[in-house]
């Protein structure tokens, strides 16, 4: 069976993180106001940061092996990994960076 080969494979990419938001705002631009957060899930969201890093850090370097190693059909891989795996963890990361910064600033805010 014979597959053709998309034009989309001959595309460099770089990844794609969201545009830096103002630390304090809601995603959609307004002020959400962060909600009380205790020490214990301030902890538990820094853990996520490792771990989030080196799991986009594994798939970058699964997608940029695709694309050297140039096999008929690995282009559109790592098409498909960028798309499904490398950028939505880029913006989880940058979603859980912002948390952080919020949830430090709302308890910042508290203290008198």
């Amino acid at each position: 069976m014979a597959t053709s080969k998309s034009t989309r494979s001959a595309r460099v990419h770089s990844p794609r993180l969201a545009p830096p938001r103002v630390p304090g705002t809601a995603a959609n631009g307004s002020d959400g106001g962060a909600p009380p957060c205790s020490i214990t899930q301030l902890r538990r969201l820094r853990l996520l940061l490792p771990r989030l890093r080196a799991i986009y850090g594994m798939a970058v370097t699964a997608e940029l092996a695709l694309r050297q190693q140039a096999a008929e059909q690995d282009p559109e891989v790592a098409d498909c990994l960028r798309a499904g795996v490398c950028d939505p963890i880029a913006s989880q990361l940058q979603e859980v960076e912002d948390l952080i910064v919020e949830f430090r600033n709302a308890g910042d805010d508290s203290r008198p």
